[in-house]
């Protein structure tokens, strides 16, 4: 049995349409790297920032005189602070924050370039009309990615429901009885 006009067309497009997919994904890997780049710097920035509060809070803290350290206020007036006073400047926990960012960096790279590698696998399958299985599982996980990838992998088991289609990727028919 001859391929429907309508299903070449329609594989050929979702064929293109992952291979555009696929590179989509170098702007995901672009923002990944620039939303990366500007949290480093807002860390760094705030890691400057707390330990130029550190020194500026031991310079204003003088001796200890019978365990409580006298502080200095810019007026020039000498006062004992309670030790339980002094405020504790968080350093590891803004660190902490940055190097758990750091592994979701990795997973969404990760995720990118596996997706990527994928739909390129896909649009060359569809083009060959081979292993609709495949296509169909990297359809599923492409409804994973929300909006395009959703659009795109409905739109790809739909069209790959047909029972038409099971022919054209060389698969016996299912038998309605």
């Amino acid at each position: 049995m001859p391929e429907d006009a309508r299903d070449s067309s329609h594989l050929r497009n979702l064929s293109i349409l992952h291979y555009v997919y696929a590179g989509l994904g170098i702007v995901g890997l672009f923002f990944v790297g620039l939303h990366f780049f500007v949290m480093q710097t807002v860390g760094d920035s705030v890691e400057r920032s707390l330990e130029k509060a550190k020194q500026k809070h031991e310079e204003n803290v003088g001796k200890l005189e019978g365990g409580e350290p006298l502080v200095n206020d810019p007026n020039g007036v000498v006062e004992k602070v309670p030790k339980e006073a002094l405020p504790e400047i968080p350093t590891e926990l803004v660190e902490t924050i940055f190097d758990s960012l750091k592994w979701l960096y990795l997973v969404a790279v990760v995720w990118i370039v596996l997706l990527m590698i994928l739909n390129i696998l896909v649009a060359r399958y569809l083009s060959n009309r081979r292993n609709r299985v495949f296509i169909i599982v990297v359809s599923y996980f492409n409804c994973l990615s929300i909006p395009v990838g959703l659009g795109l992998g409905v739109a790809t088991l739909i069209v790959l429901s047909r029972p038409s289609m099971r022919i054209s990727f060389g698969e016996s028919p299912i038998s309605s009885g």
